[in-house]
């Protein structure tokens, strides 16, 4: 499968898809350390997080969601 060249996909925020794909993995890590993290932080009575894990779920929320209607939506392909 060959990459389209940048003047064939307009609209496009980061051109580069060896960036796009370094980046939605970066978030998509502390997503998964969050959902960890959150998941252990329930099952375990001795300590409580919510104090960090709500405001870092939101953000990631929030993060996770721009960067896929700016970057994701433009770069999928239209059959």
């Amino acid at each position: 499968m060959s990459t389209p060249l940048p003047n064939e996909t307009p609209n496009v925020n980061i051109e580069n898809p060896t960036l796009r794909r370094r980046i939605r993995t970066a978030v998509d890590i502390i997503g998964a350390a969050i959902f960890v993290v959150g998941a252990v932080d329930l099952a375990a009575g001795g300590f409580d997080l919510s104090w960090l894990l709500v405001p870092a779920g939101a953000g990631y929320i929030a993060v996770r969601s721009v960067f896929g209607f700016t970057v994701d939506n433009p770069n999928t392909p239209k059959f």
